[in-house]
């Protein structure tokens, strides 16, 4: 009964008191805008580094390409049928 008495008196101790914390915690959590401009940061980055792994990808293609067309001429060429 002294548990109750406390508890209720004191919503700080208890279940009730702990949960009442961690919902003040997420609110404080929620509302923190500290760290924001490095998310945001770090999403940019992101976007850059995706975006040039694409193009290089599109440059290593082509490259390829290229390099065996040059390598098709050059062995036609040594075989005298150019």
């Amino acid at each position: 009964m002294i548990l109750y008495v406390v508890v209720a008196l004191r919503p700080d101790l208890g279940a009730f008191g702990t949960m009442m914390r961690g919902i003040r915690s997420i609110r404080e959590v929620l509302h923190d805008t500290r760290g924001t401009s490095a998310v945001e940061y770090g999403i940019i980055l992101s976007l850059i580094v995706i975006g040039l792994a694409g193009a290089i990808a599109g440059v290593a293609d082509e490259t390829t390409k290229m390099w065996n067309k040059i390598a098709t001429q050059t062995a036609k060429a040594n075989n005298g049928s150019v």
